[in-house]
């Protein structure tokens, strides 16, 4: 009996998936990926890294600065599909001449939900500019 548990056990455990598998994700979106480095401060959660002078920021904030340093104007918001399509149908009625990325921003092995994957393939295939933000240290 003793044996057949232990069988088990190990049957399961080598079908398992692991937690800490990279997360296979669709080539455009692969392609569309933009890594970035920042330190990190070594706290959990919103003060994960430092940005310019030494202050503490979260992901947010560190590809926020990368990208104001790369030279673009940047606004940050929460979207949704709708709120998405809100944006991609009105944003350039308000303002003229602005161009559009929508950027997902993740840490080194944080994981996209199914959601944000659909929304990037979206984005893309419909060729609006589209990048996912990678913060690695």
């Amino acid at each position: 009996m003793k044996l057949k548990i232990l069988f088990l056990l190990i049957i399961l455990i080598g079908f398992s998936k692991s937690v800490f598998a990279a997360q296979i994700l669709p080539k455009n979106i692969i392609k569309n990926t933009v890594n970035i480095t920042a330190s990190r401060t070594g706290e959990v959660g919103k003060n994960y890294f430092y940005c310019k002078g030494g202050k503490k920021c979260s992901t947010e904030q560190v590809v926020r600065e990368y990208f104001e340093n790369e030279g673009y104007n940047v606004m940050r918001a929460e979207y949704s599909f709708w709120s998405g399509m809100f944006e991609l149908s009105f944003l350039n009625e308000y303002y003229q001449d602005v161009y559009e990325d929508f950027c997902k921003d993740k840490r080194k092995n944080e994981k996209l939900s199914d959601s944000q994957i659909k929304w990037g393939e979206f984005l893309i295939k419909n060729r609006i500019r589209y990048k996912l933000v990678r913060v690695v240290w």
